[in-house]
Formats: C-alpha cells, sequence, structure tokens
C-alpha cells in the first residue's frame, strides 16, 4: 500500500505540472529522483558516499536554479511540483527495492498499480475532477498511457528493481527527459526555450555525477553470490 500510495503522489504532482510548465522542464526535473535515492540512501540507511554526489548535487541545484530565474511564477510551480514527483518516485523505488524482492513481479505490480489507482481516485472525487475523459480521443490517449506506459513501462521498472540497484534504474529512467522532449516536440508542438534547453542539460550532467558517485561508494558484493541485484 505504501508503494501504491508514493506512486499515486507522484503521478498527481507530476501530471499536475506538465499544465504548467513544458514538457522539457517538467520531465527534467521529475528525473531528479536518482539524486534523491542517492542521498536518502545516505541518510536512510547511513550507506557511503563520495564528495562526487555532493559536486552532483551542487550541479543540480544549479541548473535548476538557471530555469527557475529564467521562468516565470506558474512555470516555476509546476517546476516545484515536478520536483516534489521526483522525491515521491524516489521513496517509491527504494520501497520497490525491499518489497520486490519478496513478491513475485506480477503481484507487486497488480497491488502496487491498484493501490495507487484507488488512492488517486479518491483525492480526485474529493477535489471534484471528473474521473471520465470528456472525448473520446481523450480517452484513447489515456488508454494508450495506461497500457504503455504504465503497465509495460512502470511494470518493467518494477520486475527490475528484483535484479538492479535503484541507483541504475534510476540511470535507464534519465532517457524519459530526452525522448519525451522529442515526442513532444513533434506530437504537440511543444518547443522548449534555451534556457530550458541549457538548464536541462547542466542537470542531467548533475544526475550522472550523482549516479557514478552512489555507484562508486557501493559496497562490493562478496565473489560468485547468486540472486543478488547487480
Amino acid at each position: 500500500m505504501l508503494a501504491g500510495a508514493l506512486l499515486a503522489v507522484h503521478f498527481a504532482l507530476w501530471v499536475t505540472s506538465l499544465s504548467m510548465t513544458s514538457v522539457l522542464s517538467s520531465l527534467v526535473f521529475v528525473t531528479m529522483s536518482p539524486l534523491f535515492v542517492a542521498v536518502l540512501d545516505l541518510v536512510l540507511f547511513r550507506e557511503r558516499t563520495s564528495p562526487l554526489l555532493w559536486v552532483a548535487v551542487a550541479v543540480v541545484t544549479a541548473g535548476g536554479l538557471f530555469i527557475g530565474l529564467r521562468s516565470g511564477t506558474g512555470a516555476n510551480l509546476g517546476n516545484l511540483l515536478a520536483l516534489g514527483g521526483a522525491l515521491a518516485a524516489s521513496l517509491y523505488l527504494i520501497v520497490g527495492r525491499r518489497a520486490s524482492r519478496e513478491m513475485d513481479p506480477v503481484s507487486y505490480n497488480v497491488g502496487v498499480f491498484g493501490w495507487a489507482a484507488v488512492l488517486t481516485g479518491i483525492v480526485c472525487v474529493v477535489a471534484g475532477r471528473p474521473l471520465l475523459p470528456l472525448s473520446g480521443t481523450s480517452f484513447l490517449w489515456l488508454a494508450v498511457t495506461a497500457v504503455l506506459g504504465q503497465t509495460v513501462g512502470h511494470g518493467l521498472i518494477n520486475a527490475s528493481l528484483a535484479w538492479f540497484q535503484p541507483q541504475f534504474v534510476a540511470l535507464m529512467l534519465l532517457w524519459e527527459p530526452i525522448l519525451g522532449s522529442l515526442l513532444a516536440f513533434l506530437v504537440l508542438g511543444d518547443r522548449p526555450g534555451p534556457a530550458e534547453l541549457a538548464g536541462g542539460v547542466v542537470i542531467l550532467a548533475g544526475l550522472a555525477l550523482g549516479i557514478a558517485s552512489s555507484r562508486r561508494s557501493a559496497p562490493e558484493e562478496p565473489a560468485g553470490a547468486e540472486g543478488q541485484p547487480l
């Protein structure tokens, strides 16, 4: 239930941010989860880290501030919502790392997605938001998102947590702002500004540094261990 609640918070904050800022900025901020995972592992589990992690924090912060100073109030609110979605996603990955090792992938995915759907529906009802799409086209896009993005995409992410560390999984998610921005430009005509492009590159570079630092400081697995996450 906890993982489902965190996934619901992640989507609620991130989807809301898309109506306030550009697709590129939203995706860049929401994919800051690798950095949060590294810092939370340090704070919650006292895992060893390296000075490179704090360099990464500084680089990402600089990139975020650069975008923020070049954006309006509404866009900055959207950026903050996406950042909150990244924090929720980080906690979701950490909780999922433990739960996915104790449950089979299908049961875990059904449980997490089910709780996320129920809790999101409750929030929509309380907030007075419609639960059904307003048109056939909207329903079609929601169906495509549910099948490809949720069932296939997040299903594979959840399954991979049983075999890989969250930092490695989060590294693969860095393709999201790149491919997502390209699709948004081709399909929606969403063209990011120069400041968003420059700040996004800086943030992605900082995230890569953060992931590299977390992998360098991770304790080595005993030789010959089988069935352990990579």
